[in-house]
């Protein structure tokens, strides 16, 4: 068996022991779908309102915490970003990234939500790659 189908069957195994389902191109446990069912969680939005074209201010911010975990925890592209927020173009991405780098500077419950965000995310991606790792350590 080659080594990248050998790591597919792991990350598929990995993905059923913990319940998680694939989105985009790679598990759940680190993906951008995670961190908008976070932000939902954390600031009582839904997460299709969150990767909806609303334009509300408590909308706008909550997508800008994700662009920021996103890029910060994952380095994610922003087509990438993009895509798993509604099919945003990369530049308005680029320019949530920017907001959302200047937001943490002048708004202190903002910052709260981006550094919950990203250590949430943080935290997911080190997970996997413990039982990715763990999991290679079996076979």
């Amino acid at each position: 068996m080659s080594e990248l189908a050998d790591l597919e069957l792991r990350v598929a195994r990995i993905e059923r022991e913990l319940e998680v389902a694939p989105f985009v191109t790679v598990p759940a446990i680190a993906s951008v779908r995670k961190i908008c069912e976070d932000a939902a969680r954390i600031t009582g939005l839904k997460y299709a309102e969150i990767i909806g074209q609303g334009r509300a201010r408590e909308l706008s911010y909550a997508r800008f915490a994700v662009i920021y975990a996103a890029r910060l925890a994952y380095g994610y592209s922003l087509p990438r970003i993009g895509r798993a927020l509604g099919n945003r173009d990369h530049t308005t991405i680029l320019s949530g990234e920017k907001r959302a780098r200047e937001l943490r500077e002048q708004d202190l419950e903002f910052l709260e939500l981006s550094e919950r965000l990203y250590r949430l995310a943080s935290e997911r991606a080190r997970q996997f790659l413990d039982l990715l790792t763990h999991e290679g350590d079996r076979n």
